[in-house]
């Protein structure tokens, strides 16, 4: 059966073979979400390739359930509607129900989008379907009839009772439904009674499988994009369907068309990213070099041939002249799609189909299948008593909560990973507590707040272009006056202070040892200078002096700071000669710090201190310290 032609579908899959699972353990362990794949053998592979193919790949990824296509109902010569029967193959059943594979088989019954089909005949189904999971010990049975006629919908819906009534408790049913993206549905997307479907799913272990493999059908665009698979999802759980009953339906395939193609051709993920068991084998990517983009997190490969090929996607689909779109998944956007069954905390995940896949995909597949999913916990700028908002970062789509004790006191949705709630009446030396909640209902962790009172100082009125600086980093904690509300700014930094604000913007805690013989274990600034040595962020003077009273000059500055930058992230000059040309002394600047001086000028974190002279061997003040921190603190740790 080809899933496309429609706008998505749901298998509701009915189980009671394990007991309710817990999901409370970030990873894999603790968490067992069902792993489903579909076995279609419309494509060349035999049943043993199958079995192979079970064996060397999937099961690494720990599946638990394979769907062969066994059951079609189809219209006969006569103009009868009845059950065909494909190719049972018992030994198939047996190897899959061995105990080093311990995989359930639950064949699924399909009508290749047969809209002529009145399901009169129910009851003879349900027996025949009924008999045969006994006799060939089926785990149970998958329906997948898409596109009929919704005039039958209580039929479809009594077809779904009358198989759970009938089979055991431990066996499996399921039906393939319409998913419903856009929250109301239309054409056949209406067959499918959402709600007494879900109502009949009675075991401890029933679930839900929206299929979400098809956007736009054979219409050329996505196969599936992020947006459309989490309407989808969110659709499910408006109708009722609890979410521990859900199983998210991943697409194995792409898409191919060419310009003057009328709609697209399905292709393998395997043919389009490479087969890794046979390197020779030609692939999309690896044969014509095309140019991805991307729409959401789907990749879209683009190439032109200039001239007919006999390149073949399948036997009827030869690669011609022309310019080619192709749509499909990779490892980002199957991640994407398996982290959405981790953020509504689903049952599983169910893919179309077994043998399609690029293999590769199966070596991170169950990892982020069993992944718990933990809301990040907002990351809050300082707020003191003339805060008219708290700010910060938080995930995309949730909603930060703030609140003093019990009491709310407002809320924000997240905009391109910020947040901005208004306040107003903050008291000082007051905490208060902030949380996220998204769209599925998951709450972060608590994170609290004081509010500050401003440290003010009284004799700034030299360094104007310091102000905000010295009181940020002062309300912060990270520097301190010298006394009588005073802070000095003009007077010089030491080594060893300098190595303190960093140590302290950075938050970096602990203990450490250091080789200086003019640092001691007495020293106030013993412990940060050797955390700053323990992080490589200072070097001596020598082997085994380090000088911690001494003025730290410009450059050496500069040098600290690039090496800061490289805890947060790893960061290169990108024009060590063009930036430093600026500079009329640049050439005294020594040849060890040309590149960290570059790089803090490059980051913003340090200006010339007129516009065409840097003085890398003068003092650094006190108020250039804090501004340099100031800086580095808004773009590398807020």
């Amino acid at each position: 059966m080809r899933k496309w032609g429609r706008i998505g579908g749901v298998a509701l899959l009915i189980s009671t073979l394990l007991s309710p699972l817990q999901y409370n353990v970030v990873g894999a362990a603790g968490v067992d979400r069902e792993n489903i794949s579909y076995i279609n053998m419309d494509t060349t592979l035999n049943w043993d390739s199958y079995k192979k193919h079970i064996d060397s790949e999937a099961a690494k990824s720990e599946l638990d359930v394979v769907s062969p296509n066994y059951y079609k109902l189809i219209i006969n010569k006569a103009g009868e509607e009845v059950l065909q029967t494909n190719t049972i193959k018992e030994e198939f059943i047996t190897e899959m129900h061995k105990k080093e594979r311990d995989i359930r088989v639950v064949p699924f019954l399909y009508n290749d989008w047969n809209n002529n089909l009145t399901l009169e005949n129910i009851d003879a189904y349900v027996e025949k379907i009924a008999n045969d999971v006994s006799y060939y010990k089926f785990d149970g049975i998958n329906i997948d009839l898409e596109n009929i006629d919704p005039a039958y919908k209580n039929r479809l819906t009594v077809f779904v009772q009358k198989l759970r009534g009938r089979l055991s408790p431990e066996k499996q049913v399921s039906i393939a439904v319409a998913a419903v993206p856009t929250g109301t549905p239309t054409g056949w997307q209406k067959t499918y009674d959402y709600k007494n479907i879900a109502e009949a799913l009675t075991g401890p272990n029933d679930y839900i499988v929206i299929m979400a493999y098809d956007e736009f059908g054979t219409i050329k665009g996505p196969v599936a994009r992020d947006s459309f698979v989490e309407k989808s999802i969110k659709y499910a759980i408006n109708q009722g369907i609890p979410k521990q009953k859900i199983v998210l339906g991943i697409p194995l395939y792409g898409l191919i068309s060419r310009d003057t193609d009328s709609e697209t051709t399905q292709i393998e993920h395997w043919k389009i990213l490479g087969d890794p068991t046979n390197p020779n084998y030609p692939s999309i990517i690896k044969t014509f070099n095309p140019k991805i983009t991307y729409v959401e997190s789907t990749p879209v490969a683009e190439f032109e041939l200039k001239q007919d090929t006999s390149y073949k996607i399948n036997s009827e689909y030869t690669l011609k002249a022309g310019k080619y779109k192709v749509w499909y998944d990779d490892e980002n956007s199957i991640k994407k799609k398996l982290f959405l069954v981790q953020k509504y905390n689903l049952k599983g995940a169910a893919s179309w189909s077994l043998a399609q896949e690029y293999t590769p995909m199966w070596n991170y597949y169950n990892d982020w299948l069993n992944k718990e999913y933990i809301l990040t916990k907002p990351v809050v700028n300082p707020v003191d008593i003339l805060s008219e908002n708290i700010t910060g970062k938080a995930e995309m789509g949730s909603t930060v909560y703030v609140k003093k004790g019990n009491q709310p006191i407002g809320q924000a949705s997240v905009k391109d990973g910020k947040f901005s709630i208004p306040v107003s009446g903050l008291i000082g030396d007051t905490t208060l507590i902030l949380y996220a909640k998204d769209d599925a209902g998951n709450k972060s962790a608590e994170v609290t707040v004081t509010v500050k009172v401003p440290i003010t100082f009284t004799d700034l009125e030299d360094v104007p272009w310091a102000i905000e600086a010295i009181e940020t980093m002062a309300s912060l904690g990270v520097i301190n006056g010298v006394g009588n509300n005073k802070y000095a700014p003009e007077n010089n930094v030491t080594r060893a202070q300098f190595a303190k604000l960093i140590i302290k913007t950075l938050g970096i805690t602990g203990t450490a040892s250091e080789p200086f013989t003019d640092v001691n274990s007495t020293n106030w600034f013993y412990n940060d200078v050797a955390l700053a040595y323990k992080y490589k962020i200072i070097n001596g003077v020598s082997s085994t002096e380090f000088a911690p009273n001494r003025p730290i000059t410009r450059q050496e500055m500069a040098v600290m700071m690039a090496r800061a930058i490289n805890i947060k992230q790893s960061i290169k000059a990108k024009d060590i000669t063009g930036t430093l040309s600026t500079f009329k002394d640049r050439n005294q600047i020594d040849t060890w710090a040309k590149e960290s001086v570059a790089i803090a000028v490059e980051q913003g974190l340090m200006n010339g201190v007129t516009t065409t002279t840097f003085s890398p061997k003068t003092n650094a003040t006190r108020a250039q310290s804090a501004v340099i921190m100031y800086r580095f603190y808004n773009k590398f740790m807020k």
